[in-house]
């Protein structure tokens, strides 16, 4: 008994430790509409952080300068995917079609 208990355990450790290598990285939808004056802060450097509602409901935070490459002439507008890793520090902004 203590056998099969012992490999049922290992195989719990081992599923637990598979996710957690497939899953590391985690991500969430952003809607971001941003004018431009308000991105004139960043380029001020007054502005180093945004935070934004993701489509969840959470709150996250990331760096402001992530969006410069997004930014047109009025502004930032659109869904975006960001990731970040399982220590939830910042990876990347990915825009989005509408249709993903």
């Amino acid at each position: 008994m203590a056998l099969v208990y012992s490999f049922c355990f290992d195989l719990v450790k081992f599923f637990r430790w598979e996710w957690s290598v497939k899953f590391a990285m985690a991500a969430l939808i952003l809607h971001l509409n941003i004018p431009a004056e308000k991105m004139i802060g960043y380029y001020r450097g007054e502005v180093k952080t945004v935070r934004a509602r993701a489509t969840n409901g959470q709150t996250i935070q990331f760096p402001a300068s992530a969006l410069q490459k997004f930014i047109l002439p009025d502004g930032i507008r659109g869904r975006f995917r960001i990731e970040f890793d399982e220590n939830f520090k910042f990876i990347g902004l990915t825009p989005l079609s509408d249709t993903e």
